[in-house]
């Protein structure tokens, strides 16, 4: 029987609140039959409550999906900040000028008034209520006879888990020869009892189990924290080494893209909180002329190597190739906050109806500027581009060069292309992807290709069968695009295993067609 067939809306209610609890601890990673079928159970409430209050239409087992939010009343924020940008749902974006145009060092993060359902959930998550929740409570873990300090910043991101952290301090030598970061930094005594509960030890920041990335991995493997009296006179450090360790499969965009802006938004908490011992911020301008990414792995450049220097101004340098003699010049580093952590990637399996975020439109034009990609020309009635995202080795849409042919016939005014976003530079397919206005892709990282779409554009997402994942449906609402997705056929009686990972999926033409005409009209597009 199939499981959404057999949901009521008692039953389901009931399910969810039991088997989301359980969902939400399961690996994020590896999605397997269990957790699968959990998702669907606990999808199952939510399904039926949104087709009472009319807002996902299901016919015949297909569902289209069109948002169409109503704008809430705005948050009031404090008088203080630089700026305010009232936006509402699925409305069209902000000028891009009245929200951070450049990555010039004065263009901090501008609030912007969240329109929500939650206010303080949304602030605090998507909004500049994140960046001031972090910096509240500053930590110095070194102890006094310490030369270095150590500062980290901790807070619930999560609620399932302990704080999430970064981290910052100096002064560090780097060793290129051990491949080590070494500091002369006796932490202190913390006492689980008694200890002070802001802090929690360094050995027991989570884990994450993802990649072997986030700051426990780097304390263990690559940070040497104790007494060392060769560093005790040591001179003043100048600029910032910025700590990366990249994920094992560094050519994911949306992985590498959740860990960039993670190291972003790591930077911005410490350009606006002051540091009460130099009435200074922490990382200050001079500091950011002087500053650089150091890359611990050995993992390949890929393609988003230049993109991790987005708020460094010296070369990108790996910790392997530091010349011997830079050992004894000291740095400050800096210690991130891990991707995995990024607020935009957690809770991608939950909807979230937040209006637009400020500080993803940020980090969408840090992106664009550091690659100097041009803005695209006012659409002008027809003149319209889509773009269909080719897949090669897995989760490909069946049939779609058929039903590429079909829409080219159907809408000869729109440039229409084909694109295998793996084969291009960076810069390349940011350039195609700030030249669309409709991005139609089967589920997977191309889709992140959306987080740089121009103001008010469409995504259509193609998801397997069962799978409801929402993680690209609440990227477009972040950023103020219009989102359709439609469930590919349950084809598992052809012998299909239900993988969804690496299966090939099947749209009807009608209904993949239908679709796209949906996302065309809403544009004002008329034959």
């Amino acid at each position: 029987m199939e499981l959404p067939r057999m949901c009521n809306l008692r039953f389901g209610l009931i399910l969810a609140v039991f088997f989301s609890i359980v969902v939400y601890f399961l690996p994020h990673s590896n999605h397997g039959r269990i957790q699968s079928n959990l998702r669907q159970f606990a999808q199952c409430a939510s399904d039926k409550i949104h087709d009472v209050e009319g807002t996902t239409g299901e016919q015949d087992g297909k569902v289209y999906e069109h948002e169409h939010s109503q704008p809430h009343e705005p948050i009031a924020v404090p008088t203080t900040l630089t700026a305010t940008v009232t936006v509402t749902v699925a409305s069209t974006v902000a000028a891009p000028s009245s929200i951070a145009t450049t990555t010039a060092f004065s263009d901090l993060p501008v609030e912007v008034l969240d329109v929500v359902d939650s206010p303080e959930y949304c602030s605090t998550r998507f909004g500049s209520g994140l960046l001031r929740a972090l910096s509240e409570r500053p930590v110095d873990y070194c102890d006094d006879g310490s030369s270095a300090n150590l500062t980290c910043f901790s807070y619930h991101l999560h609620e399932d888990r302990i704080k999430d952290s970064f981290c910052f301090g100096g002064p560090a030598f780097l060793d290129p020869i051990e491949r080590i970061v070494r500091m002369d930094c006796g932490l202190k005594y913390y006492d689980e009892e008694s200890g002070d509960k802001t802090m929690p030890p360094l050995d027991a920041f989570p884990e994450y189990g993802w990649m072997e990335t986030g700051p426990r991995v780097l304390f263990e493997r690559f940070i040497r924290t104790e007494r060392d009296p060769r560093f005790e006179a040591v001179v003043k450090p100048k600029g910032f080494s910025f700590l990366v360790k990249r994920e094992d499969n560094g050519f994911n965009m949306w992985h590498t893209m959740m860990q960039i802006m993670s190291l972003t938004l790591s930077l911005d908490v410490m350009r606006q909180t002051v540091d009460p011992n130099t009435g200074d911020p922490y990382f200050t301008e001079a500091e950011h002329e002087r500053s650089r990414v150091v890359i611990l792995d050995d993992l390949e450049d890929g393609p988003y190597l230049e993109t991790w220097g987005l708020l460094s101004r010296l070369p990108i340098v790996r910790l392997r190739d530091i010349d011997v003699s830079a050992e004894t010049e000291p740095t400050k580093i800096v210690v991130p906050l891990p991707g995995v952590a990024n607020p935009f990637w957690q809770g991608d399996w939950q909807e979230v109806n937040c209006g637009e975020s400020v500080l993803l439109h940020t980090f969408k034009r840090r992106v664009l500027d550091l690659h100097r990609i041009a803005a695209p020309p006012p659409r002008n009635g027809n003149n319209l581009t889509l773009t269909m995202i080719d897949r090669h080795n897995r989760r490909r849409l069946l049939n779609k060069d058929q039903y590429f042919a079909k829409l080219q016939q159907r809408y000869p005014d729109i440039t229409m292309q084909f694109v295998d976003f793996a084969s291009l530079t960076f810069a390349e397919q940011l350039q195609i992807a700030h030249s669309t206005d409709i991005l139609v892709g089967v589920h997977g990282a191309g889709l992140t290709h959306g987080m740089f779409l121009p103001p008010d554009s469409r995504i259509i997402e193609i998801l397997p069968a069962y799978f409801w994942h929402q993680g690209f449906k609440n990227m477009a609402g972040f950023l103020g695009h219009k989102y359709f997705k439609r469930y590919a056929d349950d084809v598992r009686g052809l012998g299909k295993v239900g993988d969804w990972q690496v299966e090939d999926v099947v749209v009807g033409e009608e209904e993949f067609l239908e679709v796209v005409r949906e996302a065309v009209e809403s544009l004002g597009w008329r034959s």
